[in-house]
């Protein structure tokens, strides 16, 4: 589906000269006439554009809706309609049109409903914020990938841009199953057909045994409620928000740690092995699961009782990457709920082996020191 342009002279034998534009199609080939090149210009680029999209969708298509999108293409040059929401529309039928502004409403609304965390409902509102207030009274099944595109590129941070690519999947996908959006034969909604932009993969920040023990010390002087949920987070590796918080003492029988299925991503229930400094911290007691408590105030406590940083997951990355050194990739993996790859990335080798033998084994600093701001 290539678009050429060429300059027409004595253009029905009267001198003039007239800019032609040709391009084919599903519908078979098209001419297009211009009066000055400007205009011919605009039309060519603005095909250039549509065409990649265009493209993906016919190649998801049976021959039956490959059929169908002819005609759609067809009566849409006649019209001037756009040439992929013409071909979305005949394939996926008919759509219950919604504004952008709503959509988000609703979403956001549906997901304060089935129980989801502040902290992803936050995002989702980040996310789509600029959606809102760029595109907020237009139809949700009108906007293209490009102009998503156009939104998400204008943020030059990696994480904010995956945070709203995220926020835009979760919304077309919430408007796909209530039929406010089309999606393609393998059911895929426009924002799910952009690619988050990847991680360059690299190291972690940890922490240090001595730094584990210290900041498992400061939690038992300034809030002892919160000792076994840190505990679960720095030695069982478990999310804060999705896992460590909810988790409760049932879960925690014969050795072993079982965290149930959570919300993230590709979360499987999964068991983690009791070690020493785990066992003797829960044995210590405390509150599980966290109910009550405003875990981010006394969270920003510890923080500035300890003498060091205390960068945001990084007790999570400590406890993969100890455990990985002592027990290898494929029972990380099972342990962990991360994948393979993610592992090999970013935890393999961070750490020696005598350094994680430290890290399961001891409770206590040598000096048995706790250095804290009281």
């Amino acid at each position: 589906m290539k678009v050429s342009i060429r300059e027409i002279a004595n253009f029905k034998g009267r001198g003039h000269v007239r800019w032609e534009i040709y391009y084919r199609d599903l519908a078979g080939p098209k001419t297009e006439i211009f009066q000055t090149e400007a205009e011919a210009l605009g039309r060519r680029a603005e095909l250039s554009r549509m065409m990649p999209d265009l493209r993906r969708l016919l190649n998801n298509m049976s021959a039956d809706e490959r059929a169908i999108a002819a005609m759609a293409i067809k009566a849409a040059r006649e019209s001037g309609v756009n040439l992929v929401r013409a071909v979305d529309s005949a394939t996926n039928g008919a759509v219950e049109p919604i504004t952008v502004r709503d959509a988000v409403d609703r979403h956001v609304e549906a997901k304060k409903a089935s129980g989801v965390s502040s902290y992803h409902i936050n995002n989702t509102l980040w996310g789509t914020s600029t959606l809102v207030a760029v595109h907020g009274s237009r139809p949700l099944h009108e906007l293209t990938e490009d102009d998503l595109l156009s939104l998400v590129n204008a943020y030059p941070s990696m994480d904010s841009r995956r945070t709203m690519l995220g926020a835009f999947s979760g919304l077309w996908i919430w408007a796909a199953d209530r039929s406010h959006v089309p999606t393609n034969r393998r059911g895929k909604t426009v924002a799910q057909l952009i690619k988050k932009p990847k991680r360059r993969p690299g190291r972690v920040d940890i922490y240090t045994v001595d730094q584990s023990i210290e900041i498992m010390q400061a939690v038992e002087s300034i809030c002892p409620k919160l000792i076994p949920h840190y505990a679960l987070r720095l030695y069982a590796g478990l999310r804060p928000v999705e896992e460590a918080a909810n988790i409760q003492w049932s879960d925690i029988r014969k050795g072993r740690v079982a965290v149930p299925e959570s919300k993230v991503a590709g979360s499987v229930r999964r068991f983690v092995p009791m070690n020493e400094p785990l066992a003797y911290w829960l044995s210590r007691g405390g509150m599980l699961p966290l109910k009550g408590i405003n875990r981010r105030w006394w969270h920003k406590k510890l923080r500035s009782s300890v003498g060091f940083e205390m960068p945001k997951n990084a007790m999570r990355h400590s406890f993969i990457s100890y455990f990985v050194a002592l027990n290898g990739i494929g029972a990380t993996e099972n342990v962990s709920g991360n994948s393979r790859k993610m592992i090999k990335d970013h935890y393999l080798e961070v750490v020696e082996e005598e350094e994680a033998v430290r890290f399961f084994s001891e409770t206590q600093k040598k000096n048995k020191k706790h250095i804290a701001k009281t």
